[in-house]
C-alpha cells in the first residue's frame, strides 16, 4: 500500500493516464480513502480543465518544492525537539548542581546521645551518679612582685635544681571498640579500670536497643600513669579496637615555671606579714592587707594549677567509644548480600538526594515568583507601545 507522498508523485502520471492499470487502482483505491490526497487530485483536475495540461517541468518544480517544504518542516521539529532536550537537560543541571551544593549547608546540626550517669571521685562504684568533673579553668596572672638578680650562685643552685628536675608528661589515649556484646564490653571496661586503681569520670549511652537500634556508649576513664600499658594490654582481649590514638605531651618546663612563681608569693607573702606586724599607721595596714589578699590569690591559683597538672600527669585520660555491631557485620557478607546492601543503599540517598532536590527547589520560590512578575510587567509595557 503506497503513502501519500508516493501517490502525490504519481497524480500527473495518473491524469495524463500515463500508469499501468494496477497502478492507477492504487491511486484510486487510496484517493478514496485519503480526503487530503482527494482533494489535491480535485484541484489538478481543475487546473487541467481551466488551464489546460500542466507543463512537465512545472510540475517537477511543484514537486521538488512540496518537498523542499516537508523536509524544511521536519527540520524545524527536529529542532524544535532538540531546543527542548536542551532545556530540559539545563533545568535538571541546575537543579542538580544547586541540591549538591546547598545540602550540606541545608542539614541541620544536632546530638541525639542521652547521658544516663557520670561518676567521679574515688574508684567507688557505689559514688555513680555524681556531677561531672568540669575541667579546671583558672587563669594565669603574671606576678607583680620582681625579685632581685640573681648573683652566679644562685644562678649554680638553679642549675642544679633543673638538673634534678622529674619529667612531667600528660598522656592521652582514645581508641573505638566494635562488639557484639555490647552491654557486656561497657562493664568490662569499668571492671578493668576500677581493678587498675583509676575512675570513670563519666559515661554517656545512645541507641535503643529495642527497636533494633544499634547502640554506642562513650566512657572517660582515668587510668594511673605507671598502669596505662598494663591496662591497653588487657583491653585488647575485651573487644575488637578498631581505631587507636596516642597522645603524649611534654608539660616540665610550664610546671616548674608555676612552681617557681608560686615559690616567688610565698616568699613575698612572708616579707608581708612581717610588715604587718611593723605597721603602725591605719592607712599602711590596710595597704598591707591589701596586698596580702592580692598575694594570697595568686599563691591559690599557682598551687590550683599545679594540683592540675599533677592529677594529669599521675593519671592518664582515656577516652573509649563502643560501637554496637549486627552479626551480619561480623561475617563475611555473601554476593546476594552485597547486592541487596548496594540496592538499599542506592534507593536511600535517592531519596535523600530527591528530598534535598524538593527543599532546593523551594527554596527558588520566592525568586521564580519575583522573576514571572517581572516577565508579566514588561509583555504589558510592550503591548502598549505597538498599540
Amino acid at each position: 500500500m503506497m503513502n501519500c507522498e508516493q501517490i502525490r508523485d504519481l497524480l500527473d502520471q495518473y491524469l495524463d493516464g500515463r500508469l499501468e492499470a494496477e497502478m492507477a487502482q492504487q491511486v484510486e483505491e487510496h484517493v478514496s480513502h485519503c480526503e487530503e490526497c482527494a482533494n489535491l487530485l480535485s484541484i489538478c483536475k481543475d487546473l487541467r480543465k481551466e488551464e489546460g495540461p500542466v507543463p512537465p517541468q512545472f510540475a517537477q518544480s511543484w514537486r521538488a518544492a512540496v518537498r523542499r517544504e516537508e523536509s524544511m518542516e521536519k527540520r524545524n521539529a527536529n529542532q524544535k525537539g532538540f531546543r527542548n532536550l536542551l532545556a530540559i537537560a539545563a533545568a535538571l543541571v541546575f537543579v542538580i548542581g544547586g541540591t549538591l551544593m546547598t545540602r550540606d549547608k541545608a542539614a541541620p546540626a544536632g546530638n541525639n546521645s542521652i547521658a544516663l550517669y557520670s561518676t567521679s571521685g574515688t574508684a567507688d562504684m557505689a559514688n555513680a551518679g555524681g556531677a561531672i568533673t568540669l575541667k579546671r579553668s583558672l587563669a594565669t596572672e603574671e606576678n607583680s612582685y620582681s625579685p632581685a638578680p640573681a648573683s652566679a650562685a644562685d644562678h649554680m643552685v638553679a642549675g642544679m635544681e633543673e638538673s634534678n628536675r622529674q619529667t612531667k608528661l600528660i598522656r592521652n589515649v582514645d581508641f573505638t571498640i566494635r562488639t557484639l556484646e555490647f552491654e557486656n564490653v561497657v562493664r568490662q571496661l569499668q571492671t578493668l579500670t576500677l581493678s587498675n586503681d583509676g575512675r570513670v569520670e563519666f559515661i554517656s549511652q545512645f541507641g535503643d536497643h529495642s527497636t533494633g537500634e544499634m547502640r554506642n556508649a562513650s566512657l572517660t576513664l582515668r587510668i594511673p600513669s605507671e598502669k596505662l600499658d598494663d591496662f591497653l594490654e588487657t583491653v585488647e582481649t575485651v573487644g575488637n579496637v578498631s581505631s587507636f590514638t596516642s597522645r603524649v605531651e611534654d608539660v616540665t618546663e610550664n610546671y616548674y615555671d608555676v612552681q617557681a612563681r608560686l615559690d616567688t608569693q610565698l616568699k613575698k607573702m612572708e616579707r608581708l606579714q612581717a610588715l604587718l606586724v611593723q605597721a603602725e599607721e591605719m592607712s599602711d595596714l590596710l595597704q598591707v592587707e591589701s596586698s596580702i589578699a592580692d598575694t594570697q590569690y595568686m599563691i591559690d591559683s599557682y598551687q590550683a594549677q599545679l594540683k592540675g597538672m599533677d592529677d594529669d600527669v599521675n593519671y592518664s585520660t582515656v577516652s573509649v567509644f563502643v560501637q554496637e555491631t549486627r552479626v551480619v557485620e561480623a561475617e563475611e557478607a555473601s554476593f546476594i548480600q552485597r547486592i541487596g546492601a548496594g540496592i538499599a543503599d542506592s534507593v536511600s540517598s535517592g531519596v535523600g538526594f530527591l528530598g534535598d532536590a524538593v527543599v532546593f527547589i523551594l527554596s527558588l520560590v520566592p525568586w521564580l515568583l519575583l522573576l514571572a512578575v517581572i516577565i508579566l510587567i514588561v509583555r504589558a509595557v510592550s503591548k502598549k507601545r505597538k498599540k
